[in-house]
């Protein structure tokens, strides 16, 4: 696992991001793994 899957894994998974993350979802009309991607591409670009 490198380290952008890493950071997909443990953003998914807080209970308290996940949260807030499936409220973005819906306003967005994206799933949480679209939202983390993208956040992970801002954060960690290949």
């Amino acid at each position: 696992m490198n380290g952008r899957e890493k950071i997909q894994v443990t953003v998914g998974f807080q209970p308290r991001i996940h949260g807030r993350l499936s409220q973005l979802a819906e306003q967005y009309e994206m799933t949480i793994n679209e939202i983390v991607r993208e956040c992970v591409e801002i954060i960690c670009p290949v």
